[in-house]
């Protein structure tokens, strides 16, 4: 018998195709499948393999205080058992790197204001469900101080010490100059960005997702792309100036989101099944 590797050819981060949406894709491996000679996890069997399972809470929303794992470790066949603070010791925050760009890589990033934008629209979610309208604006409003107070942080971080992060990226010399002034204003669009993300949050939470499109199309198109293309090229202030036009939209996009908000939630909000 004669055994043929019919598994795709590898392809590099360079010249991996990223066109497969709205096409027919090849299935090398679909005789082997539909033959029955397919190969999966239950099927193997290596010496000191270990399955690991996970559990997730049965409440949709509840404060966890503490997990109780003793049960788990004495049962039969656990080897361990493992929570967030067990790994918060062996992880450590994505960091982006360019494979083209030798040397180039990104500040460990940790996605704070998406997650206090998650959780604004848990909050108001559940208060619009409870068609209570002083909790609605009280989740929405407590998101947003919440993240303006994360959002200042890293703001300040960029403002006073510009240099200092820009030699967590690269250490040449030209790029970390040319990195400080961009890294300026970045502290400015800081409140601004993680505002945006908190408000398109918040009202993901009240059920309007339309608003945020249109206020993303003309904020960033109409406003934030034309001042980046005068600022840029026109002014000749370069990358700086298109940065501005970025700094520019993302403001405009905040403001329109949290005066959505704050309109919307001044009166009683139907919850979406109740409006069919």
């Amino acid at each position: 018998m004669q055994i043929t590797d019919d598994s795709p050819p590898v392809l590099t981060a360079l010249d991996r195709p990223n066109s497969y949406i709205g096409r027919s894709v090849p299935r090398p491996n679909l005789a082997r499948l539909t033959q029955g000679r397919g190969l999966y996890v239950s099927d193997v069997t290596l010496p000191r393999m270990t399955h690991v399972a996970f559990v997730r809470s049965p409440h949709a929303h509840a404060t966890i205080k503490s997990i109780a794992t003793d049960a788990a470790k004495k049962s039969s066949g656990v080897i361990a058992v493992v929570t967030g603070p067990e790994l918060a010791k062996v992880m450590t925050p994505w960091v982006g790197v360019l494979t083209h760009l030798k040397g180039l890589k990104s500040a460990p990033q940790s996605p704070i204001a998406v997650g206090v934008a998650s959780a604004g629209a848990v909050r108001v979610g559940l208060a619009v469900g409870a068609r209570n309208q002083t909790r609605t604006r009280m989740a929405g409003f407590s998101a947003i101080t919440g993240g303006i107070a994360i959002m200042l942080v890293g703001a300040a971080v960029f403002a006073l010490f510009p240099r200092a992060v820009a030699r967590l990226l690269t250490d040449q010399g030209n790029v970390i100059t040319a990195a400080v002034p961009v890294l300026l204003v970045a502290a400015v669009f800081q409140l601004s960005d993680g505002l945006q993300a908190i408000g398109a949050g918040i009202l993901r939470g009240a059920g309007d997702t339309t608003f945020p499109l249109a206020a993303n199309l003309v904020g960033h198109w109409l406003i934030g792309l034309p001042i980046a293309l005068y600022l840029g090229f026109h002014r000749n202030m370069g990358i700086v100036g298109l940065w501005w036009g970025l700094c520019a939209g993302l403001t405009a996009v905040a403001i329109l989101l949290l005066f959505r908000f704050n309109r919307l939630s001044k009166t009683a909000i139907v919850p979406i099944l109740r409006r069919a």
